[in-house]
């Protein structure tokens, strides 16, 4: 009975479950249809033309959008909820500027957060906020500013959805920045989402790739607005090229780009056309004689100098578009572990160290697309990189050949007319002072290309056709940017303007957006700081780019992108500088793109506060108050900790509306910031303004905008207390200094005269007159930081080695060793120090004494050497010169110790 029962019971629930699952089924698929499909419809599909609607995916990353104007309806992603557009602006080319109706669903995972306020800053626009059909929040259209709804709002622990519909009724301008407010948070902040690409679709990847490879310096369109953003990359200017590159490279870069660098937008010209190989000879010697031929240099870079290089290479920013070379990475190259580096080609064949470190102090004066920006290299630092990369390059492709190159005049004359009529004039102009090429030929303008896969978007075009190395993706998208275009209604998309920009200067090679990029893990390791900072990766890493028109001010924005403007001096890694004239949209697109106000001021003065109210900021402030002090400078005053960015710039530049949001609730905004949190439930635990947070915060924000005279808060010392004042005699202070290195020994003299020694290399490395040193970078806070003099020096040495001794083929230079000081009776220091190469070693004591004769002022360098018996050395000292014999010491001077084994003579140096 009971078998009987168990196998009569098993068939029964076989069969409900069966009927379950089935019912379930149905359930779902209605319910999917009936809250994804039919909500989402603005106007019926059949309504929009087919060349216009892409296909719509309700459940890809990002914020998706179907915005219906003029009777036009497309579909398209965001990567965030928030946009601001001004008159004539639109969030697609593919609709007319003016009216619009649009609906956004949003989707994202709260996390820990179970309730939470929805709401936006809107402006220009009726908006309502629905979750499943039912209406969260309506307003009207005089509505300006954010509106939260009343009540929080229950959010399961997974990914929920949310309807934004806005109805833009004119051409004026249109704001919208989604916002939340969970129950543990102090303030409105913007609405999370799953992120999304940056580009929506394949026909803006396309738009990008036109850009990238500028297809329309010979398809030019008939459109001038669309013409000006799509002709955005130059090609470089070739006017002294000949002075920059070995002919030999140049002859194979002809023939083959691709192959001699992979992923160039330089296409091959050649491929399949009779008599090429003297057609790009031709060429070749027209190039040269522009400036050229270059002038050679095969001696292996110095290896010491190349180490320097690939420290720089790896700290300032490099690294993050061409990927890791140093001996400890672990990948090289383009492979899909390491990233998708830029190649940097083979370089010893192509150029020397000069020319290189040249061209990387400033590159865009070359390359005027600012695709390679500058990084702000010093000469050493450009020198150095180049002499890495030569070195690196040269250890897998050996030495370059010797260059015998002489341009033929018949050549040069025939390869100027290839140069216009195979189209390198219609891409390269030869830069200033040069004569240009004519450009002669003329190809179909971009609108009449049709979309029929020929001429460079044929896989395998005919002979004479420029083969770009396009592979199938590359030409669907460029199809499908061509197919739709003659459905763009306007030119002037700030959402597309934004992301075809931040991919042309892959931005997320080193900065997020919106989940997107970022350093990989590969090369996360080498950013770094230049001193010890307690901030964590905010402290080393570039910043977010989602939202940041929203934080800071354009004023700002403009200084960062064109003016080097450096917020965090502490970090190793650089921001790029790509030109002035190649950024000067981007701050108000970043603007745009974060829903800021519009139109975006120059600076956000926040509230106005009076002096009283300013007095309390800046006591909360310092050290009895919120001891903001402790991890921040103020008008350049130093932290009494650890470096922070200085406070006295925050007025200009941040927006008031993010510095409100920061100081209410930092770690809602940047998880595992160090930034404390002083408000709770809107008040904190001062009692100034009754504890109200956002009185305390105005309060703070008035005192900040007084600028850099400002009144300095409780506790913060003033760094003329760590002047170094030199009185009746000298003084030696030990320290690091930038040029002189950790292992510096500062000496100040009452002559007002003053120098650094390295106790490294031995050797006096700056001179500069005035006032001394300000030791606030050893003695302030933890101490650590460069303590340098405050004016520039007056002589600073080249490099070399006073005494050095000679060596004999087994050693590459002396070695120095440093055995301290000692001072004589008027405290003055003498250096000693050994010098040995082989089996020699010199004791030398060197004893720099400044001196003032009729007015002009000198430091008289006294040396006293000991060694073996009639040994030779060698004196270099530029710009110094033997006081007893005016013999000048710019070239190396060879000398030989007595018979005593000694030697004493003084040089002097005057400037």
């Amino acid at each position: 009975m009971q078998q009987r029962l168990i196998r009569r019971t098993g068939h029964t629930s076989l069969t409900a479950w069966l009927f379950i699952v089935v019912a379930l089924s149905v359930t779902i698929a209605v319910t999917f249809f009936l809250f994804q499909v039919v909500p989402a419809a603005l106007v019926p599909v059949s309504a929009v033309p087919s060349n216009v609607a892409d296909s719509f995916n309700p459940l890809g990353p990002g914020v998706h959008a179907r915005i219906v104007a003029g009777g036009i309806q497309v579909e398209r992603r965001l990567p965030a909820l928030s946009f601001s557009l001004g008159s004539g602006q639109v969030l697609d080319p593919r609709l007319p500027a003016g009216p619009f109706d649009a609906e956004f669903v949003v989707r994202f995972n709260p996390g820990r957060v179970r309730r939470a306020r929805l709401g936006a800053e809107i402006q220009g626009a009726t908006l309502s906020i629905e979750r499943r059909g039912k209406v969260l929040l309506t307003t009207g259209v005089d509505t300006v500013g954010p509106v939260m709804t009343d009540e929080p709002v229950f959010l399961p622990g997974r990914e929920v959805t949310f309807t934004y519909r806005i109805r833009r009724t004119g051409d004026g301008p249109v704001r919208l920045q989604a916002l939340w407010r969970p129950d543990n948070a102090s303030t409105d902040l913007p609405l999370p989402s799953d992120g999304g690409g940056l580009l929506s679709g394949p026909a803006e990847v396309g738009y990008a790739l036109l850009q990238r490879l500028n297809c329309v310096a010979c398809h030019r369109s008939t459109d001038a607005a669309l013409q000006a953003r799509l002709a955005v990359t130059p090609a470089p200017l070739l006017g002294n090229v000949g002075s920059r590159v070995r002919p030999g490279w140049l002859r194979g870069w002809l023939d083959d780009p691709a192959g001699t660098k992979p992923d160039v937008a330089m296409p091959a010209l050649f491929g399949g056309v009779a008599g090429a190989a003297d057609q790009i000879d031709d060429l070749t010697h027209f190039l040269v004689a522009l400036g050229g031929p270059i002038v050679d240099d095969l001696e292996p870079p110095s290896a010491a100098l190349a180490e320097t290089g690939n420290m720089f290479y790896h700290r300032v920013g490099c690294v993050a578009c061409h990927g890791p070379l140093d001996a400890g990475a672990e990948t090289h190259g383009r492979s899909p572990a390491a990233g998708d580096w830029t190649p940097l080609g083979p370089l010893a064949r192509k150029t020397t160290v000069a020319a290189l470190a040249a061209f990387l102090k400033d590159p865009v004066h070359v390359r005027p697309s600012g695709r390679m920006p500058s990084m702000g290299l010093t000469g050493l630092e450009a020198k150095a990189i180049s002499a890495f990369l030569i070195r690196h390059d040269r250890a897998s492709s050996g030495t370059p050949d010797p260059s015998t190159f002489t341009p033929d005049a018949a050549r040069v004359t025939r390869g100027r007319k290839l140069f216009a009529a195979r189209g390198c004039a219609n891409c390269h102009e030869m830069g200033p002072d040069v004569q240009p090429v004519e450009i002669t030929l003329q190809a179909t303008a971009l609108e009449r290309l049709g979309t029929a896969p020929g001429g460079c978007l044929a896989a395998d075009p005919p002979p004479g056709v420029p083969v770009f190395g396009l592979d199938d993706g590359d030409r669907a998208a460029i199809g499908a940017f061509l197919q739709t275009l003659g459905a763009w209604r306007s030119a002037d998309a700030p959402i597309l303007d934004l992301a075809a920009d931040i991919t042309r200067f892959s931005c997320t090679r080193c900065h997020d957006f919106h989940g997107v990029g970022g350093p990989p893990a590969a090369v996360d390791r080498y950013f770094v700081t230049n001193t010890e900072v307690d901030a964590g990766d905010e402290g080393r890493l570039p910043p977010a780019l989602g939202g940041v028109g929203a934080r800071l001010t354009p004023l700002w924005l403009e200084t960062v992108l064109s003016d080097a403007g450096i917020a965090r001096p502490y970090m190793a890694t650089r921001m790029p500088q790509f030109g002035e004239s190649n950024v000067a949209r981007l701050a108000p697109l970043l603007a745009a793109a974060a829903g800021a106000s519009v139109p975006a001021t120059a600076r956000d003065d926040g509230p106005s506060v009076d002096d009283q109210v300013a007095e309390i900021g800046r006591r909360l402030t310092g050290a009895n108050g919120f001891n903001c002090i402790q991890c921040h400078s103020i008008a350049g005053r130093a932290s009494t900790n650890l470096p922070g960015p200085d406070l006295v710039d925050m007025p200009e530049r941040l927006r008031y509306g993010f510095f409100s949001q920061w100081m209410h609730d930092p770690r809602q905004l940047r998880p595992g910031t160090r930034m404390p949190t002083f408000f709770y439930g809107g008040r904190s635990g001062l009692q100034e303004l009754d504890g109200n947070a956002d009185d305390q915060i105005a309060a703070i924000w008035g005192y900040l905008s007084q600028g850099g005279h400002l009144a300095l808060p409780d506790g913060l010392a003033d760094p003329g207390d760590f002047q170094v004042e030199v009185l009746d005699e000298p003084v030696v202070l030990r320290t690091f200094m930038k040029e002189t290195g950790g292992r510096a020994i500062a000496c100040g003299f009452p002559e007002r005269i003053h120098f650094a020694f390295d106790a490294g290399r031995c050797r006096v490395v700056q001179v500069w007159t005035g006032r001394f040193l300000n030791a606030a970078g050893v003695w302030a806070a933890r101490g650590g930081s460069e303590t340098d003099p405050d004016q520039p020096p007056v002589w600073m040495n080249p490099g070399t080695d006073v005494i050095s001794l000679p060596v004999s083929a087994s050693d590459t230079t002396p070695s120095y060793r440093f055995r301290g000081y000692r001072f004589d009776t008027l405290r003055r220091p003498t250096f000693q120090y050994e010098v040995t190469a082989g089996d020699a070693v010199v004791h030398v004591g060197e004893s720099p004494v400044p001196v003032w004769t009729d007015g002009r002022p000198s430091l008289q360098r006294r040396f006293e050497l000991e060694g073996p018996p009639g040994h030779q050395y060698i004196v270099h000292a530029a710009g110094h010169r033997f006081l007893d014999t005016g013999e000048a010491a710019d070239e190396p001077i060879e000398r030989n110790l007595d018979g005593n084994g000694t030697a004493r003579f003084t040089l002097e140096l005057t400037w």
